[in-house]
């Protein structure tokens, strides 16, 4: 019975076994037969489904790649300026979701004409430029023979920015080819097959160009760099990518097509003696034409030996011996599993007690070390940290683990940004096993402070070769950081009072030895512009007859040569006491410093801001008690108050005190020493000039003795010679004739009459008895009235005469026949010296005058005719008594009295009179009178 027993329990033991083999056997057998039938049935259905699926799938994926760049161009569409940090994120996050991009770049278009300013301009100091396809840093080249440039400026992965920024992009031929299609037609364009930056093994990258135009103007290109091996080999590894070969080829040029990339998984699915790769007839192959940011590809697929056969293939039976091996080995492994399944059990309970006895002890000697350790796996998580590095962040256990490490860490460019993973050398220990040592980072205590440290990154691969999690070590070395700053301050502070002695002693041996006071304060704003470099240096000199500060045209800097309206406009500039920071300066007696330019006198204010100043600084130059001058200085850019530099500058501004002092004296002593010299060349020079102009006088009554003798002789002539003809002729002469004797007689009598007006007029207005009677006279009629007596002498010259009214009054309160006779005599001049059939204008406008200190409404009267002009020497001088310009000085007579009758009369009436002349010829005679008279002109009238 207990035989049998045995038994039955040894056939229940094995009957799995049995059932095993006979079931691997049948499932064997049907694998085989059911490969044999369907496998040629599918192979080309499953070969074009494969196919056309890889076809779409490359085709929109390179598409999408080659959409980002776009995407960087609708950054800068929406924004009116883009910084490297904006770049750099928005980039960042591009490249994360796009493993096919290799980098992003952005190119402002630069003319030639514009180089300069945008070197000049450009904030990113390590930018260098080549004309050449070579990257190396240490060869490029300045490329000065183009006549546009698209360098680099920005540009991710950022970890190799030093070396490609600031590389014209244009500089390579095909690159530039295709620049200027994009350029020209204003779409996205790609390139042919090029090496990418960071790779030149391989020759499978596409670079795509988008350009940017604002207002119709183009502002740069966005570049996007693909990888067409990445993304044919992404897209592979999510399909059944075995025995299918993919070639990708610009066939943009039919005569020259390029292979951008080939895909060959180079397996053969039946093996085969000779080991190669052999492709079917074309009608297995399956081509697609496309075209892609202006280029045209074509896509070809193409099966491996193996993809299909016919018959019992090698592999259909090597596929049975398999399954039937497989079905074997499981038996034999059941049959071991029994046995060794106790054995198992007890060695692993052994190893598991061995290995938690080697944790405790890795534990203990971890917590036992100074510097803190963190234990990371492949996503970036702690795992572990020693008791060091929770004392160093001030965490417990709990609070770090499963934690992002970069959670814990600070970039180094900035103390105030989280690391982005990629950048972190700690990310590339545990992704690519590269290890790394960091002598400066920052980690972030639990209560937010920053601590400076040092650590090293080492990967912890497992025999298989990969990489199973990183081991990070890491030091304090705050209190290291403090001291080293703490010492540079140090230097840096004893460097600066050192210099600040060396100016004042090179200011004090520069200035003694000056010859005058400028040259003293000329070379004292030299040496403290150079020594803060400030970019303008100006001087105020205190004037006591004025009391006030007058400019001088003592500058430097740099700045010197582009600010022309601000100097001109300070030049001309005088600043009293209190008004503006020179003002204040001198009121006060001590230096200031400011950064708002309404401080500043304010006529100076607008010029300021045009050239972009932002920091004003005056300094007092202090002679005995007395502020003798002050000494002011510019910044563009916006600088702090700086109180040892201020103090610095009253003490140089007292030490050149000293001197102004001493040059004072001097050149009073000097003075004095050529006083004498002077005073009698002065009282030769009074000499001689009133000698002149008694000459002069004695010259110009002699020429109007002679002119008025002439003047009063030529109409008595007339009027004695008509009389006698009329006296003999009276009875035999026509009576017509006899009228033409006393129409001459007549003319002759009121030129003779006009000329004792002239006379007796300037004697009452030398002897104050000018009589004046103000009425309000509309300036239409007044007009009116002269021109209608004047139009004979017009029309005997053919002249026309135009009345301009520009003024919005109607009247003006004057002496009628008094302005009458001023407008007169202007345009008897005028007609009298404009050619025949030209034109005379009056022209009456709005303005201002000043009398009495009051700025009152006046009335603007031209009178401008196209004649023979006055030479510009003589503008004033005709307004004489008794002269006459040299211009209509012509010896047939005239008084020279006109103009200065009209002096006289606009002069009774409060107003202006002077002459110049017409930019299109001949003179312009302008007077100004108050449209009201003011109460003491009435009582003086």
């Amino acid at each position: 019975m207990i035989k049998n027993k045995s038994k039955f329990s040894g056939f229940r033991s094995v009957f799995p076994v049995i059932v095993t083999v006979l079931v691997g056997i049948s499932i064997a057998i049907y694998i085989f037969w059911n490969s044999y039938h369907s496998t040629n049935l599918k192979i080309i259905d499953k070969f074009q489904a494969d196919s056309v699926d890889r076809i779409l799938l490359i085709e929109d994926a390179i598409n999408r790649s080659i959409a980002r760049s776009s995407e960087i161009s609708a950054l800068y569409d929406s924004s009116s300026f883009v910084d490297k940090m904006e770049f750099s994120i928005f980039t960042k996050k591009i490249l994360k979701q796009d493993s096919a991009v290799s980098s992003f770049k952005w190119m402002p278009y630069v003319p030639k004409s514009n180089l300069e300013k945008f070197l000049e301009s450009n904030e990113i100091p390590e930018i260098k430029y080549s004309s050449t396809d070579n990257h190396s840093v240490d060869t490029y080249d300045y490329p000065m023979n183009k006549d546009y440039y698209f360098p680099i400026v920005y540009m991710t992965p950022e970890e190799y920015l030093d070396q490609f920024l600031g590389y014209d992009e244009s500089s390579d031929l095909d690159k530039l080819s295709t620049i200027l299609e994009a350029w020209n037609n204003n779409i996205t364009v790609i390139t042919k097959p090029v090496y990418n930056e960071f790779d030149l093994d391989e020759k499978n990258y596409i670079v795509s160009y988008t350009p940017i135009f604002k207002y119709d103007k183009l502002e740069g290109l966005t570049s996007v760099t693909i990888s067409v091996k990445n993304v044919v080999e992404s897209l592979m590894l999510n399909l059944e990518a075995e025995g299918v070969v993919v070639e990708l080829s610009d066939i943009t040029d039919e005569d020259y097509p390029l292979t951008v990339y080939k895909y060959n998984p180079n397996v053969d699915i039946i093996a085969s003696p000779e080991k190669k790769i052999i492709t079917f007839d074309n009608n297995f192959n399956l081509s697609e034409t496309m075209e892609i940011a202006g280029k045209l590809w074509r896509i070809t697929t193409s099966p491996l030996k193996g993809y299909y056969q016919t018959g019992i293939s090698l592999n259909d039976i090597m596929l049975l011996v398999m399954s039937l091996s497989i079905v074997f080995t499981l038996t034999l492994y059941l049959l071991i599993l029994i046995k060794q399944r106790k054995r198992v059990e007890n060695l692993v309970n052994k190893k598991t007690l061995e290995l938690n006895s080697e944790k405790k002890l890795t534990e203990l000697i971890l917590n036992s070390i100074g510097d803190g350790i963190f234990s990371i796996n492949t996503n970036g998580e702690i795992t572990m940290a020693n008791y060091a590095a929770l004392k160093i962040l001030g965490y417990k256990e709990h609070e770090l683990l499963g934690e992002k490490i970069y959670k814990y860490l600070l970039s180094r460019e900035s103390s105030n940004i989280k690391y982005d993973d990629s950048n972190s050398p700690i990310y590339k220990t545990y992704t690519k096993g590269q290890s790394y040592k960091v002598d400066n980072e920052l980690f972030v205590h639990k209560d937010g402070h920053n601590i400076y440290v040092e650590y090293s990154s080492s990967p912890v691969i497992s025999e298989n070769g990969n990489i199973t999690h990183a081991v990070i070590a890491f030091k304090d070395i705050t209190k290291r950081k403090i001291s080293e700053r703490q010492l540079k301050e140090t230097n840096i502070k004893l460097k600066h009072e050192t210099k600040a002695i060396q100016l004042l002693q090179n200011i004090t041996s520069s200035t003694n030895n000056a010859y005058s006071i400028e040259e003293a304060v000329s070379i004292c704003l030299e040496h403290i512009c150079k020594f803060t470099n400030w970019t303008l240096g100006h001087a105020y000199i205190y004037d006591k007859d004025k009391n006030k500060l007058v400019s001088t045209k003592i500058w430097f800097g740099p700045l010197k040569n582009n600010a022309e309206d601000f100097i001109r406009i300070s030049e001309n500039t005088t600043v009293n006491a209190g008004v503006g920071i020179v003002g204040m300066t001198f009121s006060s007696g001590q230096p200031i410093w400011s950064n708002d330019l309404n401080e500043l006198y304010k006529e100076r204010v607008l010029a300021a801001k045009e050239i972009g100043i932002s920091t004003a600084v005056a300094v007092p130059i202090i002679s005995g008690q007395e502020v003798s001058a002050i000494l002011e200085f510019f910044t563009l850019r916006i600088q702090n108050r700086n109180e040892e530099l201020l103090s610095l500058l009253s003490n140089i501004g007292t030490q050149i005190g000293r001197v102004v002092e001493r040059k004072y004296a001097e050149e009073e002593i000097r003075k004095h020493r050529d006083n004498l010299q002077d005073l009698v060349e002065e009282r030769t020079a009074e000499l001689q000039e009133a000698t002149r102009q008694a000459q002069e006088a004695n010259i110009a009554k002699s020429e109007f003795l002679a002119n008025i003798s002439h003047e009063l002789r030529t109409p008595m002539h007339a009027i004695l010679s008509y009389s006698d003809l009329g006296v003999k002729k009276f009875d035999s002469a026509p009576k017509e004739k006899i009228m033409g004797f006393f129409k001459s007689i007549n003319d002759s009598g009121k030129r003779l009459l006009t000329l004792l007006n002239d006379l007796l007029d300037l004697s009452k207005m030398e002897s104050g008895r000018m009589e004046m009677n103000f009425i309000s006279v509309g300036i239409e009629s007044l007009f009116k009235d002269v021109a209608t007596q004047i139009q004979p002498l017009l029309t005997d010259k053919k002249l026309t005469l135009d009345f301009i009214k520009e003024c919005k009054e109607k009247t003006v309160e004057i002496d009628n026949n008094k302005i009458s006779q001023v407008l007169w005599n202007l345009l008897s001049n005028a007609i009298k010296f404009s050619h025949e059939k030209s034109k005379i204008i009056i022209k009456a406008e709005d303005s201002k005058i000043k009398i009495d200190g009051k700025i009152v409404p006046s009335l603007t009267i031209s009178v401008i005719d196209n004649g023979i002009g006055i030479p510009d020497s003589e503008l004033e001088a005709v307004f004489n008594k008794f002269i006459q310009s040299s211009k209509t000085k012509t010896g047939a007579g005239g008084t020279g009295l006109g103009l200065a009758i009209c002096k006289e009369i606009i002069e009774y009436h409060c107003g202006r009179i002077h002459a110049e002349n017409n930019p299109d010829g001949g003179s312009k005679f302008v007077f100004i009178l108050p449209l009201e008279q003011p109460a003491a002109t009435h009582e003086g009238a």
